[in-house]
């Protein structure tokens, strides 16, 4: 089963984008005070654990309120505007797909995911 790191200095999120260049990597920007961040949350922990144990996919979690420097940096490289909750992919170095709010749903990560696969 994959593991959902926490991103709590920007030292780790330095090096999961730097890995972004070879495998898929997934930030889930999380509020602790909001209810439909953790119905997506619950979505994004379903999509993960259901993933193939060999998916080279990485998975990362910002906790807006713990760490809001990172929150606003995941936002600054990202070019995307925040949201929360909000699902960045990145791939070949580059944001791929967002969601946020109701559209983070396990079905729709599945088939976003199956378009961009990288071998291990």
């Amino acid at each position: 089963m994959a593991e959902i790191r926490n991103i709590t200095a920007l030292d780790d999120l330095d090096r999961i984008l730097a890995e972004s260049d070879q495998v898929p990597v997934w930030i889930f920007k999380h509020s602790l005070a909001c209810g439909a961040s953790s119905h997506a949350l619950k979505e994004f922990r379903r999509f993960v654990d259901d993933l193939d144990p060999d998916d080279p996919a990485h998975f990362a979690l910002v906790e807006i309120q713990q760490v809001p420097e990172i929150s606003w940096e995941v936002t600054q490289r990202s070019g995307v505007q925040h949201e929360s909750p909000q699902l960045i992919l990145w791939h070949n170095g580059a944001v791929a797909w967002e969601a946020s709010h109701w559209a983070i749903e396990k079905r729709a990560l599945d088939e976003v995911r199956g378009n961009h696969k990288s071998d291990p």
